[in-house]
């Protein structure tokens, strides 16, 4: 059996869904690695609702929230995604009029 190719690579997309890569090399799964890697960036602190606001409920304040996605391939696989759902009552904003 070839083992050459027997690498995969899992891209984590900026909404959250995974989308993985099979049969790579060692060389092209590390450079997948290198270039779609986690951010080296911390994720900007979450702004504190101004006065005569409030956080929403629907969302916890952060204007969207994700459901799990089950899709079964042909092949009777089942692939589980995350799906981000932007909230309608704040439209995205995370805060609401108090």
């Amino acid at each position: 059996m070839d083992t050459s190719r027997d690498h995969f690579a899992a891209i984590t997309t900026p909404a959250g869904s995974v989308v993985v890569v099979p049969f790579l090399t060692e060389q092209q799964a590390a450079d997948v690695a290198a270039q779609y890697g986690p951010p080296t960036e911390p994720l900007p602190p979450r702004v504190e609702a101004a006065e005569g606001q409030k956080d929403c409920v629907p969302c916890e304040g952060k204007g969207h929230w994700y459901e799990k996605v089950e899709t079964t391939t042909p092949s009777g696989a089942t692939v589980v995604t995350q799906k981000r759902v932007n909230c309608r009552p704040c439209r995205g904003t995370g805060k609401l009029p108090a």
